[in-house]
């Protein structure tokens, strides 16, 4: 059995109250001047192309807004379809059509806008994570020069103080051997105390 959910409906199937849109041609006129639609056409919820005459199921039968510059066929006996027991003003089909392409160039629009503002965002994001990406090696950089020069700094500090140590016993040890050579007590005393200082 084929699928309902697949299945058109059609103005047979209209509620009382219900408002849909048909074809034109769904309509025929009696010998006797009353309307008659097709209960087996198309009930669309909305215009589209030649789906373009509104209509409305009342308790009685059916009230019909016909589109502006159609003319109807006669049909023949009452089997040709169900009663349209009102009429409502003139509607111009073209201009319902274009109202409704209008719409649908709307929702086109938004649909646009939307899409534009995600890939705006996108961009946006895109350039922040770049910006800061390119921050944070610059950041890196700028720490890694900066820990060498102190590297450097304490490098040179520690060549100079193992330099000046050295020249501070080499002058402690020249210091004793003149005091033990030439000195008195005293002075070898000082030059040996000063010789401890230094290691």
């Amino acid at each position: 059995m084929f699928p309902k959910e697949h299945l058109e409906k059609i103005i047979r199937e209209m509620k009382i109250g219900e408002v849909a849109y048909t074809l034109p041609w769904a309509l025929g006129v009696h010998k006797d001047r009353v309307g008659m639609l097709d209960p087996d056409y198309p009930a669309e919820p909305a215009p589209h192309g030649t789906v373009e005459m509104k209509i409305q199921k009342l308790p009685r039968g059916f009230k019909v807004w016909l589109p502006k510059g159609w003319k109807y066929p006669r049909c023949g006996g009452a089997s040709c379809g169900i009663e349209v027991v009102e009429y409502g003003e003139e509607e111009e089909a073209a201009s319902r059509y274009v109202q409704s392409l209008k719409e649908r160039i709307r929702e086109l629009e938004e649909v646009g806008r939307e899409r534009e503002q995600q890939r705006w965002w996108r961009q946006e994001n895109e350039e922040a994570c770049r910006k800061a990406a390119a921050r944070f090696r610059e950041a890196q950089r700028f720490w890694r020069a900066k820990l060498e020069e102190v590297g450097r700094e304490r490098e040179g500090w520690w060549r100079w103080w193992r330099g000046d140590k050295e020249a501070l016993r080499q002058e402690a040890r020249r210091d004793l051997d003149m005091a033990l050579a030439y000195g008195d007590p005293d002075d070898i005393l000082r030059a040996l105390r000063a010789r401890e200082k230094v290691g």
